[in-house]
């Protein structure tokens, strides 16, 4: 990751990310949504703390994890 394609450090893994968002949202609807869709934006590189945040947006919740830097690395939406 460093020496061919110069990230600043290991890249944090897309499908990890997205299960995180996946858990989040479902502890907040109390079950897994039946419908998940999620994109990488940016890539996220580690060593950093990721912060995932989710919002209610009428039927659906809007998932999205943000580097350390404020940065959007992957976005989400969960319909309920």
């Amino acid at each position: 990751a460093t020496l061919v394609d110069h990230y600043p450090g290991l890249v944090i893994h897309g499908p990890l990310q997205a299960k995180q968002m996946l858990k989040l949202t479902a502890s907040f609807v109390k079950a897994a949504p039946p419908q998940f869709r999620f994109r990488g934006v940016a890539p996220a590189t580690g060593p950093q703390t990721l912060r995932v945040g989710l919002r209610q947006v009428q039927d659906k919740a809007e998932i999205s994890v943000l580097s350390e830097a404020g940065m959007l690395t992957m976005q989400a939406t969960a319909a309920r």
